[in-house]
């Protein structure tokens, strides 16, 4: 119960505050922003980043990892080659596109560090990971705080149950990928646990 009310106050909080974002529209623009932002992290670590490969998927394909299917998810991350693949249009608000391609970074980031794999823990991380990178587009002026509550509510609302579905790895009900979102949004990637 306490979980579910820190989300709806996280996410009223967000719909409070008000949009003064610059425009960052394009997933080109995204991914250039999220490089950025990972390669500083990192940096500041003294530790090597390389950016993924950035893929837009307009129908099923396969890749190293297995097939892509549009009609599944907006996103996907291969660690066998580290792509990044995204369905363009999947996410028609600004905030949806940060969020679903930040998750997918965050991915990348697990496997930069040497933790690839697709586990509900690693899921989880990848949300944290995520909402570190949208606070920062968001202190940047990139992405508005109303943006930023919109990709809350695509956490919230894209969680599942602890079972596969349809051999796909679960992400974790929405309350847990919405705690594990604003973890990283009001603590930044040291609380993920993955050493940055």
């Amino acid at each position: 119960m306490a979980r579910r009310l820190i989300s709806i106050l996280a996410v009223a909080l967000f719909l409070a505050l008000p949009s003064v974002a610059a425009a960052q529209e394009t997933p080109e623009d995204i991914v250039a922003s999220l490089n950025a932002y990972w390669s500083s992290v990192f940096a500041q670590d003294g530790l090597p980043y390389s950016p993924p490969s950035v893929q837009a998927v307009t129908g099923p394909m396969n890749s190293p990892c297995g097939p892509i299917d549009v009609f599944i998810a907006p996103g996907a991350y291969c660690d066998a080659n580290a792509t990044i693949y995204y369905v363009p249009g999947a996410s028609v608000d600004l905030g949806d596109l940060w969020t679903v391609l930040g998750h997918e970074f965050g991915h990348h980031v697990l496997n930069e560090l040497g933790s690839p794999g697709h586990s509900l823990e690693s899921e989880l991380t990848a949300d944290c990971l995520g909402g570190a990178a949208v606070r920062n587009a968001v202190e940047s002026g990139l992405l508005s705080p109303g943006d930023a509550a919109v990709g809350m509510r695509l956490t919230i609302g894209s969680g599942d149950s602890f079972q596969p579905v349809n051999g796909q790895v679960p992400h974790g009900p929405g309350n847990f990928r919405s705690i594990s979102f604003s973890s990283g949004y009001n603590g930044g990637p040291s609380a993920c646990g993955v050493g940055l």
